[in-house]
């Protein structure tokens, strides 16, 4: 039988006295630790689901809390967001912050899905495209390169696990819903918007860091490129890298840089569109 704790009790024979089994090792101090930093999935939810407008006893609310740590990450990225920061800007005492939001994780979920809701008029809006499927996900492609370029902090939270909010989830369905009917597995819808979705991550993620280096070194491109190039001249044989040589100059020529983040974007994506196209044709041609 189990007690409360879940420990195996063993009644002795005739004696009527009990056994508790091997006691569990103690945990250490940063097991307890890590434990108590680790997000709570079912507190999560609740919070990404629930009412962000109700009033605390401060007349603090969960979407005022949400829209100040947006705006200060807009500002000065996610590492401007703090607990103290935030109660500083909202002019209220830090633990007020903490009665409405558990920490900083809970709080990164709740910007991210907020931000989302502001992708879309409605869930069928990338459907209405005129254009057909193709349109739909050119538009898709556009309104996501459009989110990271307002808000440049969603390329800093790196996770392999969505946020499973209300926004997030009408996201996926808004951009899932021009791909179905069209022979497609649901496996392989997932994939195309996945592929997607990951080719305008990637391309926004290289625009950030150029602006980056920008900022930092103070030097645009083509200041980059004038006083780098002699010293490559130097340093490159043109006749052992022929073809390196002669696309490089052809590329930075046309990119007026080292690359070109918006060209990459609008490369790749009239390729994932050809190569989707083509997979959208082998299914239906398999299915007559």
């Amino acid at each position: 039988m189990y007690d409360t704790e879940g420990c195996c009790q063993a009644r002795g024979p005739g004696s009527g006295s009990m056994k508790k089994g091997p006691a569990k090792p103690a945990r250490t101090r940063a097991q307890r630790e890590v434990e108590a930093r680790a997000p709570d999935p079912a507190r999560i939810l609740a919070l990404l689901w629930g009412s962000h407008g109700k009033p605390g006893r401060s007349g603090l609310t969960v979407r005022a809390i949400v829209s100040a740590a947006i705006e200060l990450a807009d500002a000065g990225g996610l590492d401007a967001v703090s607990m103290r920061q935030l109660a500083d800007q909202l002019n209220v005492g830090t633990m007020s912050l903490y009665t409405h939001v558990p920490g900083k994780a809970e709080l990164t979920d709740l910007m991210v899905d907020t931000v989302y809701g502001h992708l879309y008029d409605d869930v069928d809006a990338p459907s209405r495209q005129p254009g057909g499927w193709r349109e739909s996900l050119r538009y898709i492609a556009q309104r996501n390169w459009d989110l990271y370029q307002a808000h440049p902090w969603l390329l800093e939270i790196v996770t392999a696990r969505p946020v499973l909010g209300p926004n997030v989830s009408l996201k996926y369905e808004a951009e899932l819903r021009p791909l179905d009917g069209l022979g497609l597995t649901d496996v392989e819808m997932d994939s195309v918007l996945t592929l997607l979705l990951t080719h305008v991550e990637g391309t926004a993620r290289a625009l950030a860091n150029a602006k980056r280096t920008l900022q930092e070194s103070g030097m645009t491109d083509v200041e980059w490129w004038v006083a780098t190039a002699p010293l490559l001249d130097k340093v490159i044989d043109a006749k052992r890298f022929p073809v390196a040589t002669r696309v490089g100059q052809s590329a930075g020529h046309a990119y007026q840089g080292a690359s070109s983040p918006e060209h990459a974007l609008r490369f790749g994506l009239e390729r994932i569109l050809d190569a989707v196209s083509l997979l959208i044709s082998e299914r239906q041609l398999n299915t007559t």
